[in-house]
């Protein structure tokens, strides 16, 4: 996945319920506290429960508090940040190991069941219970095809959730998380990964007010680099937006 990749908020585009909220995010969390309890009891057993005199400070229970803490709270900031309705206007940056980079203008709106994002000429996302890709062909007409999947956005972010609590558990965890300053967490890859979603190194930044991602950075490991920024963020939608979206591409 790039720079917007590895998934309840109300179908009819009402504000997301609350409770419904802390309950979806205290049940994936809870499977993290399991794990991670299975965590440091099997390295505490592999170091026979002591560190020895020459060791670092740094004890497994401090890595796995530490694991644990970051873990719970990325989650419960990229639940809510799936769960609004906004648009989030970027600047969008790929840059190759040798220097050379591809910029593009990029715009994201999502509003209950849709959600589309537009850049480098074509644009990808879900309309409905549709899966829709779009691209920009040579002869210059831009084209969208839709599949039907039978999912809702809720049943999407649930399944994201999933898939980040398996990447950031087990021994060690796929993703070491570290939490930074201003809403922002870097993950780093720790253990083979297939396709690593994330890259090597990802860094993502939360917009403490309206909860949107407004940064990401994600580097794989053949040195590529991508930056995403955000320039403006719109929390009233123009449900307008998805269908000029699959009509006109971004940075194209």
């Amino acid at each position: 996945m790039s720079a917007d990749a590895p998934r309840p908020d109300a179908d009819d585009g009402e504000p997301p319920d609350i409770g419904r909220r802390v309950v979806a995010v205290a049940v994936v969390v809870a499977a993290l506290l399991v794990v991670a309890a299975a965590t440091a009891l099997a390295l505490d057993r592999r170091t026979g429960g002591d560190a020895g005199p020459t060791s670092s400070t740094t004890t497994v229970a401090d890595l796995v508090a530490d694991q644990q803490s970051g873990a719970a709270d990325f989650l419960a900031d990229w639940h809510a940040w799936r769960s609004i309705d906004v648009v989030v206007r970027s600047t969008f940056v790929r840059e190759r190991a040798d220097g050379e980079q591809l910029t593009s203008d990029m715009v994201l709106a999502q509003q209950g069941d849709r959600r589309l994002v537009s850049r480098l000429g074509g644009a990808e996302g879900y309309v409905d219970d549709q899966r829709v890709r779009c691209v920009s062909e040579s002869d210059g007409t831009y084209r969208c095809d839709r599949t039907p999947t039978g999912a809702t956005a809720e049943q999407r972010r649930r399944d994201e959730l999933d898939t980040w609590a398996e990447y950031l558990s087990g021994v060690p965890p796929y993703y070491r998380i570290l939490t930074l300053d201003g809403g922002c967490y870097e993950l780093v890859l720790t253990r083979a990964l297939p396709g690593a979603d994330f890259g090597s190194v990802a860094e993502f930044c939360f917009d403490e007010a309206s909860g949107a991602l407004v940064r990401t950075r994600i580097q794989y490991a053949n040195g590529l680099v991508e930056t995403t920024e955000a320039v403006v963020i719109e929390t009233e939608v123009d449900a307008a937006i998805f269908e000029a979206l699959q009509t006109e591409p971004v940075g194209g």
